[in-house]
This record gives C-alpha cells, sequence and structure tokens, in this order.
C-alpha cells in the first residue's frame, strides 16, 4: 500500500514537472508615451519611453538624427539625438518600433533655421539669362511652394538646378541643356535625377526644352536613372501643365534601372501632367548580356501611383495625364525588361489613374538583341505596362488615341511580348476575382482609338505574344472594360509558336482578363486586317487568347480579314460570329448586339 502510495506521489511530481516545462504564452504588448517629436533648428534630445513585456527593435533611415539604444528588451527609454538644421525648411521623418506582433512609429520633425532678411530687390523673380538662372539655383532655399519665378527670356544653361522648390512659369520661353554625362555617376551613388530641374517639387508651366541629354554608364554598382527632359524626379507636390520637351533622351549601356520620359523620368503619387508635348526621342541601347528593367516612355517614364508604408498601408495618390501629346519616337534596344509606350512607360502600386485625350503619333520599338534568355516586353502606344495593383484600384483610360507605329522584335531570345495600341498589361496581382466573376480591380478604356500598325516581328519557337487593337493582356485577377472604342489599324504577328494559349491576338483584346470583362458599344473597321503566321494562334476580331467571358459584347464590325498561315477569311454578315472570338465564350455571354458593317 505504502509502495503504491510512493509511486502515485513520483507520478504526480512528474507531471507537475512537466506542466512547468511548458513555456507560458505572452501576449505581445508594445506602445510608447508620444507618437510625435518636434525639435528646434538648432538640434537637441528627446526621450521616448517604451513600454513592453517582449523584445523589440528600433529602425530609421533618418540621417540627421540618431536613436540609442536600437533594441530592448521590456520596458525602456530610447534617446533621439537630432543634429542642426542649417536649411531654411522643415524636414520630416519616422522611426519604427517594432516586436513579433506590432508595431508603433513617432514622427521626428525639426523646425526650419530662420530666413536671413533678404532684400526685395536682390530676390530673383524673373530669369533674363543664364546667369540669373545660375545665381536662382543657389538661392533656391530661399523660395516656398507659394511663390513663383517667371522666364523672360530663352537661355542656354549648363547645368540643372538640383531641386526646384517654387512655381517656375517658362512664359513659352525655351531653356536649352546640351548634358554628355559620359560615364555617367550617379549622386549618393544610389541614384541620379537629371533633367533641367533634377527634382521638382512645385508646379512647372508654359515652358519649353531644347537641347540633347547623353547618359552613358560603364559602371555595374547598383543604381537607379530618373531622366526626364524638364524634370528627373516629380515629388507628390508637384504639377507639369503646357510644356514642351525637344530635347533628345539618348541613353548607352545603362545596366542598371532607368525611368527615361520627355516630360519627366519618375512621378511619385497625386502628380498631375497636362497639356504637355514631347517631340523629343527617347533612345536606350544596352548591349551587354543582362540588365534590369526599362521604363521608358513620351511624356513619363515612371508613375508610382502609391508608396509602400508596411506591408498592408499605402501613401496614396490619383496620377493624372490630360491632353499630352507624343511626337517623338520612343524605342529599347538590349536585355531585361523593357516596359514602353508613347505616353507612360510603367505605372505601379495602382491606386487610382488617368490618361485623358492623350495621343501617340511616335513610332515605338523593342528590339531584344543580344539577349537569349526569357524576358518581358511591354511595347504600346500610350501606356506600357501595371504593376502590382492595389485592391480596389482603378485607371481609366478615355478618349486616347494612337497613330503610331508599334513594333516588337524579340531578336532570337525568348521574349514575351505584350503590344498594343493602348495599353499592353492589366494588373500583375497573383489574387483571384470574387466569386461573381469580377477582378478585384478595374481597367476601364472608353472612347479610345487605334489607327497605328501593332506587329510582331521575326518571332520564333519559345516567342509568346498577346497583341491587342486596344489592349494586349489582362489579368483574370482584372475586369476589363472596353466601351466605345475603334479599332482601325493592322495587326501582324510573325511567329511560328505552334501552341495556341501562347499567341493570342485581338481587334480589340489580345487575351485573357476577369470573366465579367465588358466589350460594349465598339467598332471594329474594314481597314483592321489581322495576320498571324502560325494557323494554330487564339485570333478574334475582338479578342483572342480569352478568358470565358459571361457578359453581353455589343458593337459593329465591318469586312475586316483575318488571315493564318496562308488562309485569309473575310468578315461579313454571314460568318461574323465566328470570328469575333479567338476560344469559347462563357455559358451566359451573348453577342447579339454585335452587327455586320462600319
Amino acid at each position: 500500500m505504502k509502495k503504491s502510495l510512493f509511486f502515485a506521489a513520483v507520478a504526480a511530481l512528474a507531471v507537475l514537472a512537466c506542466k512547468k516545462e511548458e513555456p507560458v504564452q505572452v501576449t505581445p504588448e508594445l506602445s510608447v508615451n508620444s507618437t510625435e517629436i518636434t525639435v528646434e533648428h538648432t538640434g537637441g534630445t528627446s526621450t521616448i519611453q517604451v513600454t513592453s513585456n517582449v523584445e523589440w527593435k528600433v529602425t530609421s533611415s533618418a540621417s540627421w538624427f540618431t536613436v540609442d539604444p536600437q533594441s530592448g528588451n521590456g520596458n525602456g527609454t530610447i534617446t533621439v539625438t537630432v543634429s542642426p538644421n542649417e536649411a531654411y525648411k522643415e524636414r520630416t521623418d519616422a522611426i519604427s518600433i517594432n516586436c513579433s506582433a506590432k508595431r508603433v512609429s513617432i514622427s521626428v520633425k525639426q523646425k526650419a533655421a530662420p530666413k536671413p532678411e533678404v532684400p526685395v530687390e536682390s530676390k530673383i523673380t524673373e530669369v533674363k539669362t543664364a546667369d540669373d538662372f545660375a545665381k536662382f539655383a543657389a538661392a533656391m532655399d530661399q523660395y516656398e511652394l507659394s511663390e513663383t519665378v517667371k522666364l523672360a527670356a530663352d537661355i542656354t544653361i549648363t547645368a540643372p538646378i538640383d531641386s526646384l522648390t517654387c512655381n517656375f512659369d517658362g512664359q513659352d520661353h525655351t531653356i536649352t541643356l546640351n548634358l554628355d554625362a559620359a560615364d555617367l555617376t550617379t549622386d549618393d551613388p544610389k541614384f541620379a535625377n537629371i533633367g533641367i530641374f533634377r527634382k521638382v517639387n512645385g508646379a512647372v508651366k508654359n515652358l519649353n526644352a531644347s537641347g540633347s541629354i547623353k547618359a552613358v554608364h560603364a559602371n555595374t554598382e547598383a543604381a537607379t536613372f530618373h531622366i526626364g527632359g524638364i524634370a528627373g524626379l516629380a515629388a507628390k507636390t508637384a504639377s507639369f501643365e503646357n510644356c514642351t520637351n525637344n530635347i533628345d533622351i539618348t541613353l548607352n549601356n545603362i545596366v542598371n534601372t532607368h525611368h527615361a520620359g520627355g516630360i519627366v523620368g519618375y512621378v511619385n503619387p497625386g502628380v498631375n501632367i497636362k497639356g504637355c508635348k514631347n517631340t523629343g526621342k527617347i533612345v536606350a541601347v544596352y548591349e551587354g548580356g543582362a540588365s534590369k528593367a526599362s521604363q521608358l516612355g513620351g511624356i513619363v517614364g515612371h508613375i508610382e501611383n502609391s508608396i509602400k508604408i508596411t506591408d498592408t498601408e499605402y501613401e496614396k495618390g490619383v496620377n493624372r495625364v490630360e491632353n499630352c501629346i507624343n511626337e517623338g519616337e520612343v524605342s529599347y534596344t538590349g536585355a531585361g525588361t523593357a516596359r514602353i509606350a508613347g505616353i507612360c512607360g510603367y505605372v505601379n502600386n495602382l491606386n487610382e489613374a488617368t490618361f485623358k485625350d492623350c495621343t501617340n503619333n511616335g513610332a515605338v520599338n523593342n528590339n531584344a538583341t543580344g539577349y537569349n534568355d526569357s524576358s518581358w516586353a511591354y511595347v504600346c502606344g500610350i501606356t506600357g505596362y501595371y504593376g502590382t495593383p492595389l485592391v480596389g484600384g482603378y485607371v481609366l483610360y478615355e478618349g486616347c488615341v494612337n497613330n503610331g507605329a508599334i513594333t516588337c522584335d524579340p531578336g532570337g531570345s525568348k521574349l514575351r511580348c505584350r503590344v498594343a495600341g493602348i495599353n499592353g498589361h492589366a494588373s500583375n496581382s497573383k489574387q483571384s476575382p470574387d466569386s461573381d466573376g469580377n477582378g478585384i480591380n478595374t481597367w476601364e478604356l472608353k472612347n479610345c482609338t487605334n489607327n497605328g500598325k501593332i506587329s510582331l516581328v521575326n518571332g520564333n519557337s519559345n516567342t509568346r505574344a498577346m497583341i491587342g487593337g486596344i489592349q494586349a493582356y489582362g489579368e483574370p485577377s482584372g475586369t476589363v472594360i472596353i466601351d466605345g472604342c475603334t479599332s482601325n489599324g493592322e495587326i501582324s504577328v510573325d511567329s511560328p509558336q505552334t501552341n495556341a494559349k501562347y499567341t493570342g491576338v485581338g481587334g480589340l483584346l489580345g487575351g485573357s482578363g476577369a470573366i465579367n470583362s465588358r466589350f460594349t458599344n465598339n467598332i471594329i473597321t474594314d481597314k483592321v486586317v489581322i495576320k498571324v503566321t502560325a494557323e494554330t494562334s487564339n485570333v478574334g476580331l475582338i479578342a483572342g487568347n480569352n478568358s470565358a467571358f459571361n457578359t453581353a459584347v455589343t458593337g459593329k464590325v465591318g469586312a475586316a480579314s483575318i488571315t493564318k498561315g496562308e488562309t485569309t477569311t473575310v468578315a461579313s454578315s454571314s460568318n461574323l460570329s465566328t470570328l469575333l472570338f479567338g476560344a469559347e465564350l462563357g455559358a451566359t455571354a451573348t453577342i447579339d448586339g454585335v452587327t455586320f458593317g462600319n
């Protein structure tokens, strides 16, 4: 009996010991006594009390203050030491304190240095000479965004302004800049902004630009280049109106990422560009065996539509490009991913954007010579590519027209081409449409027209192509709405690719899109001649390699023709229904509203 009691006690103790070894689950707590610090321009220190029951770390990218310590466990105090601010503008940055499950952000603001007394008569408000321009640049920290400086004469400058912190009215005068940046070096050296203004914070209007920018970069360190005739980089407070660029921009052997546009190279969220025109050439050549991405546009190279703050938070903006015209050639020769177009090469982190009444008259060309690995090319009349759109993102094209020849040449590579008169690629989200068949974001092309020839030349058995008169391709996660558009140009695809799912050609859409994408009130004229080399290609006068669309299709189709290999079929009232789509429609889709005749 005693032995039984002894063993029972031992067993109980063992159970208790095991229970003690089990880890205690702690709910992470993290808070601070203040989420904002304001420091005088002279600098100084501030402390922040951290309340926590777990380990935490501090991060910040600011160069003008330090934080000590960089980490802690449980409650603690961190000290922020701020250096003096000698600039006449307030500066702001942030500190992030992170634990395993929580994040706290603290804003650090420092007041501007007091401005010295500047006699009104000595402050430049009107630029008449290159010397005035240089003095204006040297005194830039004296100007506010509310002020405007005017150009009173045509001038030739030898160096850009680093950062325009006020408004600039060109009064229809011209600034000439000839910049031969051989063996181009970077600013920090992570990036370089190049243009009449390296960076613009205010409004630029009624300014003409002429000359040339030649950027040759022989180095191989990672860097990013923003290059524009008017501006390299546009801050979110910037805008451009009634500006004309006639600067030829030439990029040679740029191994790194580059964004180049006739007006501006790189645009932040919320920037508007209105009534601008480009007549200069935007040409990039890379002769090596590998390259990063190329974002080239006649008006703007890259639009960043929202800035990622955390994994789930974005600083959003609405970008508008309106009444802009491109007359210049836009071309890229070489390796890597080419996102090029007559108006804008690339839009990233799509929130909301509008392209209204924009016209491309220039040729847009991509040639993937010297590169045999897989890569992508987005070559279009208005915009090339959209990357990582946000849920609920929306882009509108209204009244846009392409008259230029749009050409993609794989050059023997394993190139995947998206070529179209208006837009190349809609959505790059890995999310799926909702249960009703609607995409998580929407691309609406309204009253747009393509008159230019759309071509894929010198394709090979590795070439994958989606080619459309209006839009090339829509991911299944994006709803594509094409309404009131006119397809009026020849579409030619010279590729022996025999796998039908890799080649989709359409008078409106090359292929795909959410199943509730809509095609209404469109016109396919008798000038539409679609020619493909491979007889197995999915080809349709409306869409080629399409999803199983479930919506009504309406509009008019003239005596357009489809040639597959050696066989040509001309649309008529009797065969129209068989020529509209390259693949089967969904069970509930209808084409009763499509009639024959221009």
